[in-house]
């Protein structure tokens, strides 16, 4: 058995099933198609002029960047996810994904839609309602008792590259300690004003015994001004929401510490429920001025547990 079986094993010993029986959960803001793919193909086939040294950048403008910014957390083994800026350099990685050589696959993605499809899989006699941009490959991944929201579909899907790495793997002198992924995406409808108000006003018409809310990471790409405007829109809706309906509020990678903190102070406290993994933890715990600051960004293998307890109490 592999060490992440045995893992997932574990986690399933210790996890039990919610004491409330949730029927009807709304899900929220973000779907698009995931295109899974080697993470040292595509570099090799980027081929870009890469320095001595790598570094981070918070949004990619070229290929240059976007293999600078793979190989910094590629050298870590630490997941990632990155704006891809430039849409003539997105659309270069799509193209490329379609060389048969790459060997590309395709799955429904987003956290919204994920999770959404996986309450569908494990949880039959609960309704799931998302609330996404629906393209007509997404439309056609999502599980079939998904329900959709019409007023969201899209004409053309929205993507995510998934450059995955498995440890030991070698890009010229970079050496993986770890298993991993990195992820590019140039999401333009799920953080759109639009998609937001309809997820509310979905929660207002279906009225669930649960709801989600995912994909806020994807506003830090936009102006200050723009962010700053849907933040107060979400804050507002959340606080407008009845005290009888919990939130579940998952995070997802973020790089602009301003952008961290007014999420961590305007929409975390309103949320009954928090996800995130290992770097948002402690990314929120730097920015918050909390605890073990000097463990961001995280390397390969885990925190130890009382380091993730004590940022979790801090946050808390």
């Amino acid at each position: 058995m592999g060490i992440e079986q045995a893992i997932t094993k574990s986690w399933d010993r210790v996890i039990s099933l919610p004491t409330i029986n949730f029927q009807k959960i709304v899900v929220g803001i973000n779907c698009n198609v995931d295109v899974i793919v080697s993470g040292v193909n595509m570099m090799n086939k980027i081929n870009a002029s890469i320095g001595e040294t790598v570094g981070d950048h918070e949004s990619l403008e070229n290929l240059d960047q976007l293999s600078e910014t793979f190989l910094h957390f590629f050298s870590k083994g630490a997941p990632a996810e990155r704006f891809v800026a430039d849409e003539n350099t997105f659309d270069k990685l799509v193209g490329m994904t379609e060389s048969k050589d790459i060997k590309a696959h395709h799955y429904i993605g987003g956290n919204a839609a994920l999770m959404a499809q996986k309450i569908a899989s494990s949880f039959p006699t609960a309704t799931a309602f998302l609330v996404g941009p629906i393209g007509p490959r997404s439309h056609a991944l999502l599980h079939p008792s998904v329900i959709r929201n019409n007023s969201t579909r899209i004409a053309q899907d929205e993507l995510r590259m998934i450059f995955e790495y498995k440890q030991g793997e070698i890009i010229g002198e970079y050496v993986a300690p770890a298993s991993s992924r990195f992820i590019a995406s140039h999401d333009q409808f799920s953080a759109s004003s639009i998609v937001i108000d309809m997820f509310f006003k979905a929660i207002s018409n279906f009225r669930p015994d649960l709801i989600v809310l995912t994909g806020v990471h994807l506003l830090q790409f936009q102006t200050k001004e723009m962010r700053l405007e849907k933040l107060r829109m979400i804050k507002r809706s959340m606080l407008q929401v009845s005290p009888s309906m919990p939130i579940h509020f998952q995070l997802g990678s973020m790089s602009d510490p301003t952008f961290v903190n007014e999420v961590l102070y305007r929409i975390v406290p309103f949320a009954d429920s928090l996800s995130l993994n290992e770097q948002e933890l402690t990314f929120l715990s730097k920015i918050g001025n909390g605890p073990f600051t000097e463990n961001y960004p995280v390397r390969s293998g885990a925190l130890h547990v009382h380091k993730v307890k004590t940022f979790i109490f801090y946050i808390v």
